[in-house]
């Protein structure tokens, strides 16, 4: 799994599960891994890009938004860029004066 840290917004270019292995919670357990590695970099955004063939659906599950939705790919193809907000990015000593 590859990813791209931009300031703090993480890109995923998630694997594809084989269709045998589908409906078994490999796709959800593959988001929430990448996920996990997130606020450790300082990343409080994850976004995703999907076909409509692929798996909208499960990153919707998931909690992702669609932002973005291009067309053009072919009849009835389209492109979506997903995000999900994990929360604030808290920051030691910025964030609460107590830390200061």
């Amino acid at each position: 799994m590859r990813t791209r840290d931009l300031l703090v917004t993480v890109h995923d270019d998630i694997p594809w599960v084989a269709s045998p292995h589908r409906r078994q919670g490999l796709g959800p357990l593959l988001v929430r891994r990448f996920e996990k590695h997130g606020p450790s970099r300082g990343c409080a955004t994850f976004y995703l890009e999907t076909f409509s063939f692929q798996a909208p659906p499960l990153y919707r599950s998931l909690g992702y938004e669609t932002r973005l939705a291009l067309h053009g790919f072919g009849p009835e193809i389209v492109k979506y860029v997903m995000v999900r907000e994990a929360g604030p990015l808290r920051v030691a000593g910025l964030d609460d004066p107590a830390e200061r």
